[in-house]
């Protein structure tokens, strides 16, 4: 499946920009190799148990490692909080770069908090940069 997914959104970039052909060997190499990352993080991360009550709130690159398998494991738990179910995060915490839009409107009280999604949104940033090459 990960090959499909990686084949379409190359094929998009192609048709939009007109790549060579070796252009589009090695953009299908790197989505695929996001999507990697990806499926490895979803799978260490978000399938367990003690991870669906852990907000980390600080997901980025410097924080996610990769094992010599090419596993990607997510480190400094620092900022994480546990949180209960109907329990909301309200402190600005992480790298701003990182951070989803509801945690600034949480620090500026235009929300009541935020949950897990902000953390999806930060691997989300990642995700970009690894593509961009940022």
């Amino acid at each position: 499946l990960v090959n499909n997914q990686a084949f379409v959104i190359c094929q998009s970039l192609f048709d939009n920009y007109g790549m060579s052909q070796l252009s589009k060997c090695i953009l299908h190499r790197l989505v695929n190799q996001v999507f990697v990352i990806c499926q490895s993080l979803f799978d260490n991360y978000g399938m367990s148990q003690l991870s669906k009550c852990i907000l980390h709130r600080d997901i980025k690159p410097d924080n996610i490692l990769l094992d010599e398998n090419g596993h990607a494991h997510i480190t400094d738990f620092n900022t994480a909080i546990i949180l209960g179910d109907g329990e909301l995060a309200t402190s600005m915490s992480g790298t701003k770069p990182y951070m989803a839009p509801e945690v600034f409107d949480c620090a500026l009280d235009r929300c009541l908090g935020y949950t897990f999604p902000a953390d999806w949104w930060s691997l989300g940033v990642c995700c970009y940069e690894m593509l961009c090459a940022a």
